[in-house]
């Protein structure tokens, strides 16, 4: 240890004449440890709330979609097949079907987003069927009557459980009857199963039926379909993949993520990290503030030992290093003592659930977790770079420090 490192930890932890220095020092240490861990555990919940909400929200969208960019339906390419299979992280592909309609059941009407399934690849949708709760996710026709799964919150305002008979009625045939005045009676389905994947938009919005029903609803024509439908073996991928598909894509067909499908929440989730770092970021700025007051009352203290140090051929930039580790010390105690403390309770907190919840209310029994490492790094240099940067006036002061005057202050 050089000399300047070693008077600066003598100056951190030294005895003073002035007790209300060492009470700002220890309370501006424990200020950046508890700003810290608090950061650490606060962005770390929020992160573990959005990988819940992400796996739920991937269960059921597709991870990306080809769609037309402006045509109802795009042509089934073989090459263009092909190529996307040879994409190492994609994990499946299935062509389906999606549209508006009314489904109807006795007298009551409900508008339903309609996606088609593959009923020969129903592992593509095993997130929707994990979601079904009454009823089972197949599709078998039953007495020539093919089968819908829906929605929780359809199923509830439309009063229907498995068994009973809906009615699907498309956007074109509506159309009909407000042209010609005459309206089908619409294509008979029984109510295979709902589904409740707690999210309120697609439990009130969306019904599944098979992708043979859904083509002789829209009746397309040969190999057309509404959208290609991409899986991924990782979705932490999925910007590599976007741009692999995208240098293979035709010019009429456009890409959508599963982030793209549901913007307004992810940019909710975004402002909440935001916000909260900002708003914990003043305790730690409240402790960097002590921080600066307690090296200022340092330095006017060590006066004379200043002049002393400098009578002695310590030069003022060596004077400055003092004053200036002494902060950066602080800074460094404080983050990796904060660091410790948030790294600890989220480890107790992912293992034994120290904060549960009630399941009957809830998805989860305890709130969840999820440490990034890059931003338990971020916060650490964040507070590191505000207490050096509180550091640079008090060491500039003693850095300045006249001798005589120095030795003569006492």
């Amino acid at each position: 240890m050089n000399i300047v490192s070693f008077i600066a930890g003598r100056y951190l932890f030294a005895k003073r004449n002035f007790q209300f220095i060492t009470i700002i020092g220890i309370l501006s240490l424990i200020g950046i440890t508890i700003g810290v861990a608090a950061l650490i555990i606060i962005i770390s919940i929020l992160n573990g709330f959005q990988q819940f909400t992400k796996e739920q929200f991937i269960g059921f969208d597709p991870h990306i979609q080809i769609k037309s960019k402006d045509g109802k339906f795009i042509e089934h390419d073989a090459n263009l097949m092909n190529n996307l299979l040879k994409i190492n992280e994609i994990k499946e592909i299935s062509p389906d079907f999606e549209f508006k309609a009314i489904v109807s059941h006795k007298q009551q009407l409900q508008s339903v987003s309609i996606m088609s399934v593959d009923t020969n690849n129903l592992e593509f949708y095993k997130g929707i069927g994990s979601s079904v709760i009454l009823g089972n996710f197949k599709f078998k026709n039953i007495s020539d009557i093919p089968g819908i799964v829906l929605g929780s919150g359809i199923a509830n305002q439309l009063d229907v459980f498995p068994g009973d008979s809906v009615s699907i009625i498309s956007e074109d045939e509506i159309e009909d009857f407000i042209t010609g005045f005459r309206l089908s009676s619409g294509m008979n389905f029984y109510v295979a199963g709902i589904f409740s994947s707690n999210i309120k938009n697609y439990d009130m919005t969306l019904g599944f039926i098979g992708s043979r029903e859904a083509s002789v609803i829209l009746n397309p024509e040969p190999n057309q379909f509404s959208s290609i439908n991409i899986r991924l073996n990782d979705i932490n991928h999925l910007d590599k993949v976007v741009s692999d598909i995208s240098k293979i894509l035709p010019a009429d067909m456009k890409i959508i993520t599963w982030i793209d499908l549901n913007p307004d929440l992810f940019n909710v989730m975004k402002f909440e990290r935001m916000s909260t770092f900002a708003v914990l970021s003043i305790i730690i700025l409240l402790a960097v503030f002590n921080i600066l007051i307690s090296l200022t009352m340092t330095v006017v203290e060590k006066q004379k030992d200043i002049g002393i140090l400098k009578s002695l051929g310590l030069d003022s930039t060596s004077i400055y290093k003092i004053f200036f580790n002494q902060g950066f010390f602080l800074g460094l105690i404080g983050s990796f003592s904060g660091a410790a403390i948030g790294l600890i309770f989220c480890y107790l907190q992912i293992n034994y659930k120290l904060l549960r919840v009630d399941t009957t209310k809830y998805l989860i029994d305890s709130i969840p977790v999820l440490i990034n490492y890059w931003d338990v790094i971020f916060i650490m240099i964040f507070s590191l770079v505000l207490t050096s940067l509180s550091s640079i006036y008090p060491a500039s002061r003693a850095s300045n420090t006249n001798i005589s005057e120095a030795i003569r202050s006492e």
